[in-house]
C-alpha cells in the first residue's frame, strides 16, 4: 500500500474502526498526519489571528480523526481490542507500547475482526 491508497483508505473508513489496517497503511498515514499538523501548527503560530486559528484546529480534527480509527483496525490487526488505543491518553509513555504494538507483524489468518488484509492464509 503507498501512500495515496493509505490516505483514501483512511479518509473512506474515517467513522468505520471496524476491521483491520496493514501496518502500511497505518504508518504512512502516521507520515501523512505528523506533516500535517507541523505544518497546521507553523501557519496558526505565523498568523496568530481568531479565524487562523479555528480553522487550523477543524483541520487537526479532521487529519486527528481517521489516524484513530486506523489505529484502532491496527489493534485489530494484531489481534487486540481497539481499547488499547486509550493508552494515548498518558502523555508520552502511552505511545511506546502503541508504537511498538502498531510496528509489529499482522495476525496471520483469521481473527475475530476479519481476514488477513494481506490475503495470506
Amino acid at each position: 500500500m503507498n501512500l495515496f491508497e493509505s490516505l483514501r483508505t483512511c479518509f473512506k473508513k474515517f467513522i468505520d474502526p471496524v476491521g483491520r489496517a496493514r501496518r502500511s497503511e497505518f504508518w504512512w498515514y502516521v507520515l501523512f498526519a505528523v506533516a500535517v499538523i507541523l505544518v497546521l501548527n507553523l501557519i496558526s503560530r505565523w498568523f496568530y489571528n481568531d479565524i487562523v486559528v479555528t480553522i487550523c484546529r477543524i483541520a487537526y480534527i479532521a487529519v486527528v480523526c481517521p489516524m484513530i480509527t486506523c489505529m484502532m483496525r491496527r489493534m485489530h490487526d494484531l489481534g487486540k481490542s481497539s481499547l488499547w488505543v486509550f493508552l494515548a491518553i498518558i502523555p508520552v509513555i502511552g505511545w511506546i507500547p502503541l508504537a511498538i504494538m502498531a510496528a509489529k507483524d499482522s495476525q496471520p489468518g483469521e481473527n475475530d475482526y476479519g481476514p488477513n488484509p494481506k490475503g495470506v492464509n
